[in-house]
């Protein structure tokens, strides 16, 4: 009955849900299998304008890459403000209409500093979208009739350490410092004053840090940089001790380190999802509870002894 139930409604809904190859809608292209075969940890920055990119929407998802311009609808007015400097009029106003993120890349430069500290290795573009514009820190990787990448010279790893912090009053000067080019994301760590708290430590003036995994070493006081996107709900561990989060560069997020060999670890836990925890604890306390008052009180009146209220 089973298997004739499915057949039935197998053959029914054939015509309405149809089905295709993979590869007529994610062709395999050799663009896309060049990127494919970079193992390493990095992500990627479509470029197109108007809405229009190479890599639209989730498309990169299903490649298996990373992308700045994320998977699914973003109406996230602070990473539109982060992107800024690289965004057409246009390119914003399809962000806050459709929700897919598009670089511009006609009339607004890219930025090194950018795409550096977003862990960008690689610029993708429709051919020829790029070549017009010379741009040194961008190197030709691959050319073809599917679509163009270029290798960002001074591309960061997904986490870096840095022995230099400029503090400056608002994030919107934050960004504008960063954008710049006389600033060095290799070196140095932007912090806002209305994000710091009052004992901000202090960093020395030339530390050096490195990061594997969760393990860091650092020749001086500094600061963990990680290409990840702040919230009120990371927190960290230095050596099991608990330490700050910063949020860093406008967007991203900053551990302090004292010098030496350190292993840190960081955990998301926002305020919801303590209280949603803390709540479902309660319910089934009390839920727990309840079960065995209503056990306790059926098993002494099936038995005959006086329950609770029962007059003795």
């Amino acid at each position: 009955m089973v298997l004739l139930t499915f057949v039935d409604l197998f053959a029914f809904g054939s015509d309405y849900t149809a089905t295709v190859k993979r590869s007529d809608v994610y062709p395999e292209t050799p663009g896309l299998s060049f990127l494919q075969h970079d193992r390493g940890l990095y992500r990627i920055a479509p470029v197109g304008g108007g809405g229009l990119s190479v890599l639209p929407g989730y498309t990169a998802s299903v490649y298996g890459l990373q992308t700045i311009t994320g998977y699914d609808h973003m109406r996230d007015q602070e990473y539109l403000a982060f992107l800024g400097p690289m965004m057409s009029p246009a390119d914003v106003e399809f962000a806050n209409a459709s929700g897919y993120l598009s670089l511009a890349s006609d009339n607004r430069p890219l930025n090194r500093n950018l795409l550096s500290l977003l862990n960008v290795k690689y610029v993708v573009s429709p051919p020829g979208i790029l070549a017009g514009a010379a741009r040194p820190w961008l190197t030709p990787e691959y050319q073809g009739g599917d679509l163009d990448i270029f290798r960002v010279e001074m591309a960061l790893p997904r986490a870096w350490g840095v022995g230099r912090a400029e503090v400056v009053p608002t994030r919107q000067v934050a960004l504008e410092r960063i954008a710049s080019d006389a600033f060095d994301p290799t070196s140095t760590v932007i912090f806002a004053a209305e994000d710091l708290p009052d004992d901000m430590p202090e960093a020395g003036s030339s530390a050096s840090g490195t990061f594997h995994a969760v393990h860091t070493d650092f020749s001086q006081p500094g600061f963990l940089v990680l290409s990840e996107r702040f919230d009120d709900g990371w927190q960290a561990e230095v050596d099991s001790a608990d330490a700050p989060v910063l949020r860093a560069n406008g967007l991203l997020r900053a551990v302090p380190l004292a010098a030496g060999q350190h292993t840190v670890k960081l955990s998301f836990q926002p305020g919801e999802y303590v209280w949603g925890f803390r709540i479902s604890a309660i319910t089934v306390a009390l839920s727990g509870v309840a079960i065995i008052l209503y056990l306790g009180v059926s098993v002494r009146k099936r038995w005959g002894g006086p329950g609770p209220g029962d007059e003795l």
